[in-house]
């Protein structure tokens, strides 16, 4: 049966739509959940400036690149938008434009723990709480999230490139 009008044909796509966005919310909540979980059960453990400095680099490459594709994307998307055939009313610039705003959040939140880092002065403490890199002087204090995976490579890995440079 083929839907007459575009409200019918609306009407089609709206139970899968409300499944979709029931399958998101539950996955959502399911992960807001083992965070907390895991960020309760967590005690503050001191880490290695080299293995912040080596987070801090991979979160900053991971967030530019995440800028700069959803920042490229935006005018693709816009002049896809503007071709006789397009039908997705700007969805597609909307999502890279939020896309593009992740990844440059990500990339000035580990620019700033690099700059905490490599500033003269007062000492830095950095401790691991959970899955939350803090980092603290005496009059600031910084923090980002790494995922488990990342922790462990970049204990593994954990050489400063500001100090193989120099060598």
């Amino acid at each position: 049966m083929m839907p007459d009008s575009d409200l019918d044909l609306l009407l089609c796509f709206v139970p899968n739509l409300t499944v979709i966005a029931v399958i998101v919310a539950v996955i959502g909540l399911w992960y807001a959940w083992r965070r907390r979980r895991e960020a309760t059960g967590a005690s503050p453990v001191p880490i290695s400036l080299l293995v912040v400095e080596q987070l801090a680099r991979a979160a900053q490459r991971r967030g530019g690149v995440q800028a700069a594709i959803g920042l490229v994307g935006v005018p693709v998307m816009v002049i896809m938008e503007m071709s006789p055939h397009a039908e997705s009313g700007g969805l597609g610039a909307i999502a890279l434009t939020v896309v593009a705003c992740i990844g440059l959040r990500g990339f000035f939140a580990a620019r700033g723990l690099l700059a905490m880092i490599e500033r003269r002065g007062e000492p830095v403490t950095a401790e691991l709480d959970g899955r939350t890199l803090i980092l603290r002087r005496a009059d600031d204090e910084t923090h980002i999230d790494v995922s488990p995976a990342a922790i462990a490579r970049a204990r593994r890995h954990a050489v400063p490139r500001s100090i193989a440079r120099r060598a």
